[in-house]
């Protein structure tokens, strides 16, 4: 503890705002001890203690000795001492007590601040680990964004459309699905063919079927058909590939022919609707557009694979309307 100094009284007037102070006060010596409010306290024998309450506006202490002999003093407050002070034989001197407000209010400083340092770091402690748990929770559920407005729905089981491409199947979609609101529910059948790869490999006619479905406003027919149309390029396995034609045993000439062929797999279902995370509970149903799609199911997990990068997906419906939806879920069901 740092001595205090002994000044002068006028310069003792002090504006701070502690609440009053219990000094306890030790003489040796007889002394007489007067406050700023003019309390006056006399010290008589060596060692006795005294309590005095000094008021926060005039933290002061007039000290005045016998006339026989000086007196020494020491003041403690809240385990602070201060010891030594020495007053000669017939004077009196001003002992300022500023230091023990200013010390007090920094004690009190320092301990709020010091519990609001740890309840800050117990509740940032707290939120980290329930982001750290919601985020475990939201991968294993597919949830992409909290705050996103679509959600995408495809099929575990993947199936090859075989040459038919992506372009034929939107085109057809967009024609079943109507500006009035509601797709059509007929089913649409679009004719291609399943070519193996390399010389004299199998080429199979095949039918792919749509069963198209879909409820919406007129306003969000054409988003959603953007949206659902990316989320399945997005997720589509496409290879590129040649055939090349033989003739059975022929006594004629027959040329062989060469022919480039792209071939992809995509999911059995595709699904999208226009929904905000908080409102999924609600009983009223989204706009949402999706189809079923038949053909040749093969054994891949392209939908599953999705969830190890939602990431993609989330950057593909983002990007499909200008930015103006963001994904808040995808589910493989």
């Amino acid at each position: 503890m740092q001595l205090l100094s002994l000044i002068p009284i006028s310069l003792l007037a002090s504006t701070l705002t502690a609440a009053p102070l219990t000094i306890e006060l030790e003489a040796s010596g007889n002394s007489t001890i007067e406050t700023a409010d003019h309390k006056v306290y006399k010290l008589k024998s060596n060692h006795e203690v005294t309590k005095i309450k000094v008021s926060d506006d005039k933290p002061s202490l007039n000290v005045t000795s016998s006339n026989v002999t000086s007196s020494e003093l020491k003041l403690e407050y809240k385990h602070r001492i201060q010891q030594g002070l020495k007053v000669p034989a017939n004077k009196t001197v001003s002992l300022g007590l500023d230091s023990y407000f200013r010390a007090e209010e920094d004690e009190i400083k320092k301990k709020k601040e010091e519990e609001e340092r740890k309840k800050a770091e117990e509740e940032k402690k707290k939120k980290e680990e329930e982001e750290k748990k919601q985020k475990e929770e939201d991968k294993k559920n597919g949830v992409y964004d909290r705050k996103g407005n679509v959600r995408v729905t495809f099929k575990k089981e993947t199936m090859s459309i075989a040459n038919i491409e992506l372009d034929e199947i939107f085109k057809r979609l967009r024609e079943a699905c109507h500006t009035t609101g509601q797709c059509e529910t007929n089913d649409i059948v679009i004719k291609g063919q399943d070519i193996g790869k390399g010389r004299g490999s199998d080429v199979k006619n095949v039918e792919l079927t749509l069963e198209p479905q879909g409820s919406y406003r007129e306003s969000h027919r054409d988003n959603l058909l953007t949206l659902l149309e990316a989320a399945v390029r997005e997720v589509a396995v496409c290879e590129e590939y040649t055939h090349t034609s033989t003739c059975s045993f022929t006594m004629g000439y027959c040329p062989s022919r060469t022919t480039h062929v792209k071939q992809c797999k995509v999911p059995a279902y595709w699904g999208v609707n226009i929904q905000k995370a908080e409102d999924k509970d609600e009983g009223s149903a989204p706009p949402s557009i999706g189809t079923n799609l038949d053909l040749q199911v093969v054994g891949d997990t392209i939908c599953q694979d999705t969830y190890k990068d939602l990431a993609k997906m989330g950057k593909a419906v983002h990007s499909a309307v200008g930015g103006v939806f963001s994904l808040w879920q995808f589910a493989c069901i």
